[in-house]
């Protein structure tokens, strides 16, 4: 089943570079038969760019799934079902694909503390997270994600979490610790050292010797 429907072409609207994508739809393809999902994505992705078709984001969205990348294809199967007609014979296999696709997709929800203070911000995996983001089951691919929280005059705090596929992760956040203040400069003048003794006149220095050093001699002990 899956395969009639990811044979389906790119063909769709006829706007932006319909050869290019349609050129880059074939290799695509070819790199997912080999099973080289790596490369094979990153050109559905451009294909999609250049012109997009429902049978790009079915061939993108089965990619996606190949690679592990589980909230993308669920994403990437509703957005296919968004622009097939409900007489396309596609839509059929594709609702399917969805709503299995649909129970597999971790869910992270990410809460702030109570007491947080006023500006903390929270991001996940370099995605800023929105207030309305908070509290939420979001979907998220299976495996580890990174959750940053900083706020002002505090510690930035990271968290290390791991979701497994179909499951439902709750983490409560909250910043580091306050940071130390800087300790403020001191307004003491600083300490003008003793002024030197002037120097005796070279005259007087050599006066012992009755004046009599050669010049090299004055030279080198002006270098002592």
């Amino acid at each position: 089943m899956l395969m009639a429907v990811l044979w389906a072409g790119s063909a769709g609207a006829q706007r932006g570079d319909a050869a290019a994508a349609e050129q880059l739809f074939a290799a695509g393809r070819e790199a997912f038969e080999r099973r080289d999902f790596a490369s094979a994505c990153p050109k559905f992705e451009e294909s999609q760019r250049l012109d997009p078709a429902a049978g790009t984001l079915i061939n993108l969205a089965a990619c996606y799934e190949k690679l592990g990348r589980l909230a993308s294809a669920w994403e990437t199967w509703r957005g296919a079902l968004q622009v097939l007609t409900p007489s396309d014979e596609r839509r059929p296999a594709v609702e399917r694909l969805a709503e299995a696709m649909e129970k597999r997709v971790p869910r992270l929800f990410i809460e702030l503390a109570p007491g947080a203070p006023a500006g903390t911000r929270v991001a996940r995996d370099s995605v800023d997270l929105g207030a309305a983001s908070l509290g939420v089951g979001l979907p998220v691919d299976p495996g580890r994600h990174l959750v940053i929280v900083t706020a002002p005059g505090r510690l930035e705090r990271r968290y290390d979490v791991e979701v497994g596929e179909g499951k439902v992760h709750k983490l409560v956040v909250e910043p580091g610790e306050a940071r130390h203040a800087t300790a403020a400069p001191s307004t003491a003048s600083p300490a003008v050292p003793a002024p030197l003794p002037p120097a005796a006149p070279v005259a007087d220095r050599f006066a012992s010797s009755g004046g009599t050093r050669t010049i090299g001699y004055v030279v080198a002990d002006a270098l002592i």
